[in-house]
């Protein structure tokens, strides 16, 4: 941990498997709450941050290089969290304490089984995982297609007529939003447009009508990791509520309609 600048260790419980099983579903689970700080704390110091044993990359990046003869060096600290101060996270701990709280909720979930609505706490669990993996990405054309998967799985579409319809449907359900109207007051692009969009790049990178090493895909991965984000949150802050509302059903169509049905009635 001294050699590589890791200086936090997890400790958590699995019960009930054979030890190398609990040691696959401990490095899950830390990945997990590991999105949860991700979700909180701003990306540009956190969108790093992982497992020793996993994805990570070296603290210090190193580059040389010849240019008219001339070499030439230089050193990148890559550390995740660098120039994020103590203070600035406890404020954002306290701040965000009830996603948090819901995300940990999930994690739960996930570690010891659900046996209530436990294929809502297992959509989130899978979408928040490749969320995880998605802004990890140094590529943007890797990084989309698993990103727009992250929001696939967390709403549970089955095709790429329904993850467009599904996209619709959530920002609807979350932001108010019908699909002929803007994005924003300064936008030109519809609802309709952008989910769209957002399944045209995914579905053109992985079929090879695109290059996935000399596409530009910045402005789409900027969207879609916000869009991954904010639905992460509320999904899991809406899944409590729904919970604890005795709900109809462990069912996305089932959840969302009765997410859209309450914001309606508390704004």
């Amino acid at each position: 941990m001294q050699q590589h600048h890791a200086f936090w260790m997890a400790e958590l419980t699995v019960d009930a498997c054979l030890p190398s099983r609990a040691a696959e579903i401990g490095d899950l689970a830390v990945d997990l709450a590991l999105v949860a700080l991700q979700l909180i704390v701003p990306l540009a110091y956190s969108e790093r941050v992982a497992r020793l044993n996993a994805r990570r990359v070296p603290r210090l990046r190193i580059s040389v290089s010849m240019s008219n003869g001339n070499f030439s060096t230089g050193t990148a600290n890559q550390q995740p969290g660098l120039g994020f101060s103590g203070l600035a996270l406890e404020q954002i701990l306290a701040q965000d304490r009830h996603v948090l709280a819901s995300v940990g909720k999930r994690i739960q979930a996930f570690l010891n089984g659900c046996k209530f609505l436990p294929k809502l706490n297992q959509s989130w669990n899978d979408a928040a995982y490749w969320f995880h993996e998605g802004i990890a990405e140094p590529l943007d054309t890797i990084a989309v297609p698993k990103l727009e998967t992250a929001i696939e799985v967390l709403l549970c579409a089955v095709s790429s007529r329904g993850s467009e319809t599904r996209i619709i449907q959530a920002i609807q359900t979350f932001y108010g939003l019908r699909s002929d109207q803007t994005l924003a007051p300064d936008s030109i692009v519809t609802v309709k447009d952008f989910s769209k969009d957002l399944v045209r790049d995914r579905s053109r990178l992985l079929h090879g009508t695109w290059s996935t090493l000399a596409t530009d895909m910045r402005s789409s991965r900027s969207s879609l990791t916000v869009l991954a984000l904010e639905l992460l949150i509320n999904f899991s802050v809406e899944l409590d509520e729904y919970e604890a509302a005795a709900p109809m059903g462990d069912d996305i169509d089932r959840f969302l309609a009765w997410v859209e049905a309450r914001r309606q009635v508390v704004p």
